[in-house]
């Protein structure tokens, strides 16, 4: 699970090992997540 202190919301990103997110995994991700690609990858770093 990805959490951040200061955010209200907790984003489930699943990790298996070496593989690669799909890039569908990742795009509902971003949409349950409810915030825009550039803000979604801005709260990462």
């Amino acid at each position: 699970m990805l959490v951040k202190d200061g955010h209200p919301n907790i984003v489930v990103v699943p990790v298996h090992g070496s593989k690669v997110l799909p890039k569908g995994t990742l795009a509902s991700i971003i949409r349950i997540s409810r915030v825009g690609k550039k803000r979604f990858f801005a709260a990462l770093g």
